[in-house]
């Protein structure tokens, strides 16, 4: 899980010719570092949801307006059944896998099943809960057949809504990069999710496809490079005869990994065309320059209420209440200090309200923190904050121990980095004798951990810095996280109990009265009503139980050369390659555009 802005810069290479023989101009890029293209897990990293926007493509995608449009989704149809509720039945246009399968309504309702499946953790199973019977599912109180998705045909996804849910609006979260397909048999191909790191296993549906993958693992994990490769197949059947290039321009995007200081010299030096990975030192020189996008990305802190420090609110609130946004802004300066947890981007009951509304102040209050954090007892008592390896991560981490360090905290910082490691499996099968052999050994050579979603996902941590992606235009999805009943934590079925409590969120929150305000957002059928009772969650998780302390809204920031023509951008603030064209380019010799193997 990366927590960091994302950053591509690019530069174009000749190769490929004027005619038929022309594959199309190779982008060469640097986009901030990514070890995982699985949807279900790598939604709270921004680099991920960058690269998945190039590599997937869901049903519907919110265009730079905010507009609802149609991806894999040819056609749908909102029914409305006796009860008041609604049904929404979606139809496929043709596309096809890098390996020229056919994508069909069952690798959705797979990957939906998978996430709302009650031992697979995932926060996100929030932006299915609208389905009927979802949250019963996933807790494991019915039958996982129950839920109320399922292919009503080879292409066709039915999906039974709960009753008040708008169908309309409920369409907005299938546009979420954590809703996006996946093959069965690839995603099981691999043990332990190690598949959606390898290259020769993974494949791609959207307009590129991953063709290599290469690490250096020395002390740390870091990616040499990425290729991207454009998918032939991409909206269009392997024995088409019109171009591809009427859906996808370039022919690869080639994603190379320097550092931000060198990155910013390539662009001066005119070697790259683009950039957004400006070295923090840079930033207020460049500000009047660079192009700047809204994203859907809370940069923020989650305090672990388990922690033995940090179990008092007051404790918490005096972390949180220490810390001047603004001061972090002028940090960052690609940011907005954020004075709540949910941004401008999501809509409050519908599209054209926002659901923004200020919780905190953006202002320190030193005085107050201190008399907090005396009364807490957390004055003199030691707590360690995790964080990214990245720039900013580091000065804002810097930033805010100094500050606690004031307030007479002990407080200190780690940044925890990537490890990489190989990977054997092995086919047993017992022979005729009754022994059990390996008929079959495959090694996968660096396969690359991610230290820092690992204790996230463990609740190992005091505080931890974590990128909350907004994931759809509706602040349930992220609020309702924080209620056990809605938390989409895994449970563990091998013991021999017949009961299981509900699983809290990572952090340990688990309170009765936020739980009741999720419960009643979740039951309303009334817009005004919902949002409310939303708002009142927010505030409490943020303002009063102080939870996670929003520390400042995400900016993409970008320069890029006059050569860039049709360099597009969508709702979430990613940047939309497929038609991107470099008017320098000349066609030249390129080698043969082949299938993902």
């Amino acid at each position: 899980m990366l927590l960091c802005l994302a950053t591509l810069l690019v530069g174009f290479a000749s190769c490929s010719s004027g005619d038929e023989e022309d594959k199309g101009a190779t982008i060469d890029i640097y986009m901030d570092e990514t070890f995982s293209f699985d949807p279900a897990i790598a939604y709270n990293d921004v680099g991920a949801a960058e690269l998945l926007s190039l590599t997937s493509e869901g049903l519907f995608y919110l265009n730079e307006k905010g507009k609802l449009k149609k991806g894999l989704c040819k056609k749908y149809k909102i029914k409305e059944n006796d009860d008041g509720s609604e049904t929404v039945i979606i139809t496929l246009g043709e596309s096809y896998w890098s390996d020229g399968i056919r994508v069909d309504a069952a690798d959705f309702v797979y990957a939906w099943n998978r996430i709302m499946d009650p031992e697979f953790k995932c926060e996100a199973a929030a932006l299915l809960f609208p389905v009927k019977n979802a949250v019963a599912v996933k807790n494991g109180d019915i039958r996982r057949d129950d839920r109320g998705i399922y292919s009503s045909g080879t292409y066709e996804i039915t999906i039974d809504l709960n009753v008040g849910v708008d169908a309309e609006l409920f369409l907005n979260n299938l546009a979420s990069v954590a809703l996006y397909p996946l093959r069965k048999e690839v995603v099981r191909s691999v043990k332990d999710e190690n598949w959606a790191s390898l290259s020769a296993v993974i494949v791609s549906n959207g307009p590129f496809y991953v063709k290599n993958f290469e690490l250096i693992t020395d002390s740390k994990a870091q990616p040499k490079s990425i290729t991207l490769e454009r998918n032939q197949y991409y909206r269009r059947a392997p024995d088409a005869e019109s171009s591809i290039k009427k859906y996808v321009t370039p022919y690869k995007i080639c994603v190379h990994y320097v550092t931000a200081e060198e990155a910013y010299e390539k662009y001066k030096n005119g070697e790259y065309a683009f950039t957004s990975d400006i070295p923090l030192a840079e930033r207020k020189k460049l500000i009047d320059e660079v192009t700047m996008l809204d994203n859907m990305f809370t940069y923020s802190y989650l305090f672990n209420t388990n922690s033995e420090f940090l179990s008092d609110a007051k404790a918490r609130k005096a972390l949180s209440i220490a810390i001047d946004r603004k001061a972090i802004q002028d940090i960052v300066v690609f940011a907005e200090a954020a004075d709540s947890l949910i941004s401008e981007l999501v809509y409050n009951t519908k599209k054209g309200t926002s659901f923004h509304t200020s919780v905190i102040s953006t202002s320190g209050n030193l005085e107050e923190a201190k008399k907090l954090a005396a009364e807490s007892g957390i004055k003199g008592k030691s707590i360690k904050l995790l964080i990214a390896d990245e720039a900013a991560d580091i000065a804002v981490a810097e930033y805010c121990v100094g500050v606690w360090k004031k307030i007479g905290v002990d407080a200190s910082y780690e940044v925890l980095t990537y490890y990489g490691y190989d990977y054997k499996e092995d086919v047993i099968k017992t022979n005729a004798n009754g022994d059990k052999v390996i008929v079959k050994e495959t090694i996968y050579e660096d396969i690359c951990g991610d230290k820092l979603r690992e204790a996230y996902n463990k609740g190992e941590f005091d505080i931890i810095a974590v990128n909350y992606n907004m994931l759809t235009t509706d602040a349930f999805a992220v609020l309702a996280q924080f209620a056990p009943k809605y938390s989409g934590g895994a449970y563990d079925f091998s013991s021999s109990d017949t009961e299981w409590p509900l699983v809290p969120h990572t952090s340990g929150y688990s309170s009765e009265k936020y739980a009741s305000l999720i419960d009643a957002a979740y039951k309303a059928t009334n817009p005004e009503e919902r949002a409310k009772k939303l708002h009142e969650a927010e505030k409490l998780l943020v303002a009063e139980d102080c939870v996670v302390a929003p520390l400042y809204f995400g900016r993409t920031a970008y320069l890029v050369n006059d050569n860039i023509k049709k360099l597009d951008t969508n709702f979430a603030g990613h940047l939309v390659w497929t038609k991107v064209k470099d008017k320098d380019y000349v066609p030249g010799a390129e080698e043969e555009e082949t299938p993902a193997a």
